[in-house]
């Protein structure tokens, strides 16, 4: 027997066993042989036309997206040399700082007040 099946030279192979599976082989009936091919190939042309499951393509699909949506954020913010768009701070004249500076002193000083009334009220309280 030669052929897909033939096993010869394989060094995995029991030499005995084979030759005695290849005697039964040969002592199956032709009708039994002929019905056991027949459930092969149908076998086979199951497996070959089986489609993928949903989930596993969501799966898949998923990947991809996530992937892409990795390359892009590396892309686009964490290469060296990109542009980054930062709001650009409004330049003030010598009179407008004074003033701002004069209400964040005015605001420490609403804070530091509003702070030594609660304290106040803690102890009498």
């Amino acid at each position: 027997m030669t052929g897909p099946d033939d096993v010869r030279g394989d060094p995995t192979v029991n030499p005995v066993l084979a030759a005695r599976v290849r005697a039964e082989i040969d002592n199956v009936p032709s009708a039994t042989a002929e019905r056991l091919r027949l459930i092969r190939q149908s076998a086979v042309k199951e497996l070959d036309t089986r489609q993928q499951s949903p989930l596993s393509t969501w799966w898949v699909a998923g990947g991809f997206a996530a992937t892409a949506a990795s390359v892009a954020l590396v892309t686009t913010i964490l290469l060296p040399g990109t542009p980054v768009n930062e709001p650009e701070l409004p330049v003030l004249t010598a009179d407008e700082m004074a003033v701002v500076q004069s209400m964040e002193v005015l605001e420490e000083l609403e804070f530091l007040a509003w702070m030594e009334e609660e304290a106040n009220r803690a102890v009498a309280g």
